[in-house]
């Protein structure tokens, strides 16, 4: 592939990779103010329904998967088969790391487990057969993987502009005061 693809893919890539960046401080920001929740359930057969859910609460996304032998009505829209979208004020600080305190609370029975560090975390409840798995992502770790790319393409191309500026070749740092338009070293070329 010719350099100059290459540089406007990767051009093209930081780009897009900022715009996530972005907007995932947005939903960061979100996510303090809001619950939000989109999932997916479907009956396996007459008596199993499978839910699973992406939500964003306090600073964290969570990818949470619910089998249910009956959909609990705390579940409102989510326990109909198809894709739903649900969003509520939380009344109180909620993190995901008091779902398990409160399903331990509503079935005394269970079996659960969780861990948790740096906002990373899962979370297990066995209640009765009916597994709930979720894993949470706290936000600031997507920003920083969003915002590697932006961060070496600029890093690149601050880099470039202090060579030139130096009369050295962009590319390899040779010294390009005897062939300002060439370099003899790599064969890169002005524009």
């Amino acid at each position: 592939m010719p350099p100059a693809v290459t540089r406007r893919l990767a051009t093209l890539a930081a780009a897009g990779s900022l715009v996530l960046c972005v907007a995932t401080v947005g939903l960061w920001v979100r996510s303090y103010g809001r619950l939000e929740a989109i999932g997916a359930g479907h009956w396996v057969n007459d008596d199993h329904f499978k839910t699973r859910l992406l939500e964003s609460t306090w600073g964290n996304v969570i990818v949470v998967n619910v089998d249910s032998l009956r959909p609990s009505r705390a579940w409102g829209s989510l326990r109909e088969p198809g894709w739903h979208y649900y969003t509520s004020r939380p009344r109180e600080p909620w993190s995901p790391n008091d779902l398990v305190p409160r399903l331990v609370r509503a079935n005394p029975r269970a079996r659960t487990s969780s861990g948790w560090l740096l906002g990373f975390g899962y979370y297990f409840a066995d209640m009765d057969g009916r597994p709930l798995r979720a894993i949470a992502l706290p936000y600031w770790s997507l920003v920083l993987i969003f915002a590697i790319l932006p961060a070496l393409r600029l890093r690149s191309a601050l880099r470039s502009r202090r060579l030139r500026r130096a009369g050295r070749c962009p590319r390899c740092g040779y010294d390009l005061r005897a062939t300002p338009d060439r370099c003899p070293e790599c064969g890169w070329k002005e524009h």
